[in-house]
Parts: structure tokens; sequence; C-alpha cells
């Protein structure tokens, strides 16, 4: 074999093992990237700092809800208020009613974690501390939409979410906004938690892998959002 050829054949190897580490070669993202909240606790009162402002945090969630926020700087002045309530979904996201109509900068919004043990979907407290992570960052990639929409915008999107076919194209929408600003991974575990849920039943399931974005195609985007870098 000639220099040239020996070259060749260890350059082609190279970018074989620099393919297979991350994971390209198989149509995958890179490794699962995983949030623990020993490596955040030493740092709960710079996120507080850095990223609490005008936020009501929720208690026990807090920390979480500092992680979220992090990675939406965006939302760093946004008045949001945490609300435990008895709601049918494991959260949900709103403008509060009579901001709505008042200018976007002026708007308050509210994410609301759900207490009701009869319910469909898993309990915030029932996944991990990433799942947690990761279903409050779908939470404020709802608000972040509504940041940047008109109120009469906001109020026909309420509208029309009873559509199946525009909630499908809401939440996949929301989903990718998430992946977008890096906690795919997070909303893959929630997602793959509940999915494997013994307690989840199955038509909400059913519901789930219909109108979100199932795991497998949350590491599609992921995937996608790689090679684009």
């Amino acid at each position: 074999m000639t220099t040239t050829n020996r070259l060749l054949v260890s350059g082609c190897l190279l970018l074989l093992v620099s393919i297979i580490s991350t994971g390209k070669l198989w149509g995958q993202p890179s490794a699962p990237k995983v949030i623990w909240q020993t490596d955040f606790l030493d740092k709960a009162q710079q996120l507080q700092s850095k990223y609490g402002k005008n936020k009501v945090l929720p208690h026990g969630y807090e920390l979480q809800c500092l992680i979220a926020l992090s990675y939406y700087p965006e939302l760093k002045n946004t008045s949001i208020e945490f609300v435990k309530k008895n709601i049918d979904a494991t959260m949900a996201a709103r403008p509060k009613m009579w901001s709505t109509l008042q200018g976007r900068k002026n708007r308050k919004y509210r994410i609301f974690i759900n207490t009701n043990a009869d319910r469909d979907g898993l309990l915030l407290s029932e996944v991990s501390f990433n799942a947690q992570v990761g279903i409050l960052a779908h939470e404020l990639a709802h608000i972040l939409y509504y940041t940047n929409k008109s109120s009469w915008s906001i109020v026909g999107n309420g509208v029309a979410y009873v559509s199946k076919k525009f909630r499908t194209k809401f939440e996949r929408a929301t989903d990718e906004r998430t992946i977008q600003h890096g906690l795919g991974w997070q909303l893959h575990e929630f997602t793959s938690t509940t999915l494997n849920s013994k307690h989840v039943p199955e038509d909400y399931k059913a519901y789930k892998k219909r109108v979100y974005l199932t795991p497998e195609e949350i590491r599609q985007q992921m995937m996608e959002l790689e090679t684009q870098k």
C-alpha cells in the first residue's frame, strides 16, 4: 500500500470513529444529557438572582423552575407565577385573564402545576428531576410564544385549540421550541416516562403520541439540530 493510500485509509478511519462517537452514523443524537439536582444545589442563589426577577416560584420546585428559566433568557424580565392547582394535565401555561388585553410588555403569565391525583397524566412529583425540568421547559416555550403574539392572536389560539388539527400543530411546535432551547433530552425523558408508566391510561398515551412529539421524533429533531451546527 502506498503512502498516499495509507493516509487516505487512516483519514477515513478517523472520520468513521468521529461519526460513530457522535451517534450520527446511526441517525441518533449524541449521548443523553442529564440535569442532576446535585450539580445545581450550590448555584441556586445565583440562578435566583439572575432569573428569578418577576417570578413567583412554587415550593419544592424552585430549583427546577430556575434551571428551566435559565434556558429562556428571553423571559428574564417576564412576569410568571407558578401555581399549584387541580387541573387535568400535568401542567398548563397561559396569560392571566385580564393581562391578555394589555400590551405585550405588561402581560403576566401563569404556569399551573397539577395537584389532582385523579388525572390522566403524571403529577410533577412522579417524574425525575431531569424530566421535571423538561416539562417546565415545555410550558415556558408556550409563554415565549405568547410574548410575541398580539392579544387577539392569543384569544384566537384559545378558540382554535379545540380543533384537534390545530392542537397537534400547536403542541408539536412547542416541543420543537423546547428542543431548540437546549432541553430536548429533558423533554425526551418526561415524554418517555409518561408513555411507559403503568399508571397512565392507554387512551391518554395514545393522545400523547398523536398530539405531542414522540420520543423518536424528539431524538430526530435533536439530531437535525446537531447536524446544522
